[in-house]
């Protein structure tokens, strides 16, 4: 077992003068050594149930650097500002393609995670569109979006509501936004509440369907939600419909029209 290199360092006071964290930097350098470097202030104060301030002090006395950079936190780097909470919980619509909501969700498959970015209809509660990802990225929301736009009319004006994430302020998918006319609303920060129908619909497919299939790789997960959705929209009544699926309450109010 290889130990790491340690700096030449005295543990001792110039002069001949004893040094009072003798002890407690051989301490922090025994972790060191036996962690081969990758173990930074934080995690050596863990180890020895130290406070953190008292090991980077000695760390930075013994010339001590972890091996192991800490991740960065990852900023979009033409994220924008929030938008308003224009919806303001007004889970009611008059007509089709009038209020949507956003969001996505994740789920732990076999190998790995797999997320959902889906669209509702407030009018209907129905799943205008959607995509799934290994990742949540851009791409995901964008796939849903130019879908989504494929089914609106010149007539149409919609809100679009979203909680604040970093998918919902990039520079595509604002532009995608202003060149359908949709205008964007966003819930306030940490209040999940401001998109209840959306979470709602959540609860609804994990209850029902991911937590019902047990455990699934990615592939099959994505198939089994393709299949939910299908299910949800065309088949699942709602008490909240006139017992109808919301694919046919809204047949039902276009023919009365």
């Amino acid at each position: 077992m290889h130990s790491a290199a340690l700096p030449k360092s005295s543990f001792y006071y110039h002069h001949g003068r004893p040094d009072p964290d003798e002890q407690d930097k051989a301490a922090v350098a025994e972790v060191y050594a036996r962690h081969q470097g990758r173990y930074g202030y934080r995690r050596i104060a863990a180890t020895l149930s130290w406070n953190k301030k008292k090991v980077a002090r000695l760390m930075k006395l013994l010339q001590l650097k972890a091996k192991v950079r800490p991740k960065k936190a990852y900023h979009h780097p033409a994220m924008g500002e929030p938008s308003d909470n224009l919806l303001n919980r007004r889970f009611d619509a008059q007509k089709r393609n009038e209020k949507w909501l956003t969001d996505a969700t994740e789920f732990k498959c076999s190998n790995g995670k797999l997320y959902l970015s889906p669209i509702l209809d407030v009018f209907n509660r129905e799943i205008v569109a959607y995509s799934m990802s290994r990742r949540p990225n851009s791409e995901m929301v964008e796939s849903m979006l130019n879908d989504a736009v494929c089914k609106l009319t010149k007539a149409d004006k919609v809100l679009l509501h979203s909680d604040q994430g970093v998918l919902y302020r990039t520079e595509a998918y604002r532009r995608t936004l202003a060149e359908h006319g949709i205008v964007k609303s966003m819930s306030r920060k940490g209040n999940c509440w401001d998109n209840a129908p959306m979470e709602s619909f959540f609860a609804i497919l994990k209850t029902e369907c991911f937590y019902q299939e047990g455990r699934l790789s990615t592939t099959e997960l994505m198939q089994t939600i393709d299949d939910y959705i299908r299910y949800y929209n065309h088949d699942r009544c709602s008490l909240k419909l006139k017992k109808l699926s919301p694919v046919a309450y809204r047949t039902q109010l276009e023919k009365a029209a």
